[in-house]
């Protein structure tokens, strides 16, 4: 088989290779030698899968955990993305508990600027992270209005109703007013942190994946969280526990609509108009303070 093959040039040794499922842009394999055993990734979508391996090795970098990468190599016109081949379970309250500190540990130290050294893709759509100046109040108005909602309203456009376009236009000349001079740590986040793109593993460690890296508020992470899954009590102990005294809970309760929009504006355009009702919602419920 040409991945076995791939992997012996690579990385020496002898391999096993098997399917293990996809996506509609991916195939995925298990890849087993005498020392390890592989997740690989194979498609097209070079810039993607080079972006996913960038993200991994700054979390990486941060401390987080996340799967080891062992390359991104070309082989006939596709390219492959090989990571430490991880097996999950089911998550217990204790583990949920486990992610709150991997995440305020993530979220703790503070950088100079908000966005990253690349732009990068939110699943399929691409993300942009040009850096701002500082850190500023300001910075982060400017940096969420101009890179984070109005380019997702703006790929959307054609397919909203007048009621609609009315509604998000309202909502960014609102958003000064909104955010009231939010002036969050810039702190590195993992961009897509829905319960699908983070799991325990039989020995019960905590694992990230599939990012959408770049430097915001750490509550975007926090809504996106919440977005489709309830995070237990033992999440919110260990989270504030590490990240006191300056996360504020009202105020992040505020603004979780509004972060959770930009999440609901792309699976809007990447699903269809299912996501519009919560879309809207979101909107109107950023527009009366959150809640």
């Amino acid at each position: 088989m040409e991945l076995a093959r791939l992997l012996e040039q690579k990385l020496g040794g002898h391999w096993q290779v098997e399917p293990s499922g996809g996506s509609d842009a991916y195939r995925f394999y298990r890849a087993a030698s005498a020392s390890a055993c592989l997740f690989l990734k194979v498609g097209k979508e070079s810039a993607h899968l080079a972006a996913e391996q960038e993200g991994l090795l700054a979390l990486q970098a941060a401390a987080a955990p996340v799967p080891q990468v062992y390359g991104l190599w070309e082989m006939a016109g596709e390219h492959v993305l090989a990571l430490t081949f991880l097996a999950f379970q089911h998550r217990s309250a204790e583990d949920w508990g486990r992610l709150g500190s991997v995440l305020a540990r993530l979220h703790t130290p503070a950088w100079p600027q908000f966005g990253w050294r690349q732009n990068n893709f939110l699943g399929a759509t691409p993300q942009r992270n040009t850096p701002t100046p500082g850190a500023s109040a300001a910075d982060w108005l400017a940096f969420f209005q101009q890179q984070r909602l109005a380019p997702m309203l703006e790929k959307l456009g054609p397919s909203l109703q007048a009621a609609e376009q009315e509604l998000f236009t309202r909502l960014l000349a609102s958003l000064p007013a909104i955010l009231d001079g939010h002036a969050p740590r810039a702190s590195l986040t993992h961009g897509d942190l829905w319960a699908g793109n983070w799991g325990v593993d039989v020995d019960g460690a905590v694992w990230l994946f599939d990012p959408a890296v770049a430097v915001t508020d750490r509550e975007m992470d926090l809504a996106m969280l919440e977005l489709f899954s309830t995070p237990p009590a033992t999440f919110w102990q260990a989270y504030r526990s590490l990240a006191q005294p300056d996360f504020d809970p009202q105020g992040y309760a505020r603004r979780r609509p509004l972060y959770q929009l930009y999440h609901l504006l792309n699976h809007w355009l990447l699903f269809g108009r299912s996501y519009a009702g919560q879309a809207v919602a979101a909107c109107r419920a950023a527009l009366s303070g959150g809640g």
